[in-house]
């Protein structure tokens, strides 16, 4: 029996070592995870600023777009999100307009493939309310 206990004797060091790299790579999984999350919300509110600014009577593509870029770019890091696109689509027989942001997908911190995190808002125009005497 005293053999056996000597022979486990100073195991417990390795085992906390191997045992504390293994919680520390999972931390660190989740905290990528949550971050990963946190870009995507980001870039799904940046996507409906740019629309909304587009759907308004007196403003052009352009200026959806560049808004788009700029919240991005202040939320994260210049040209993280260098493929916005606009669209003007139906919706439900409203015209509205599309914003679409493809990104790098983080995997880790901001480094990952290119152009796979894609995400889109829309918002109807305003001169559709005008024309059926509402309000927006």
């Amino acid at each position: 029996m005293k053999r056996a206990l000597s022979e486990e004797e100073g195991s417990v060091i390795p085992e906390y070592v191997m045992v504390l790299t293994v919680l520390i790579f999972v931390l660190l999984a989740l905290i990528q995870f949550v971050f990963a999350i946190h870009v995507r919300s980001i870039l799904v509110d940046s996507a409906a600023e740019g629309a909304r600014r587009a759907a308004l009577m007196k403003s052009t593509d352009a200026e959806g777009i560049a808004l788009t870029e700029q919240l991005v770019s202040s939320a994260l890091v210049d040209n993280y999100a260098s493929n916005v696109a606009i669209e003007h689509v139906n919706l439900d027989g409203l015209a509205a307009v599309r914003v679409t942001i493809s990104a790098p997908l983080p995997l880790i911190g901001l480094i990952g493939p290119d152009s796979q995190l894609t995400v889109s808002a829309h918002a109807v125009e305003e001169e559709q309310f005008l024309t059926q005497g509402r309000t927006p």
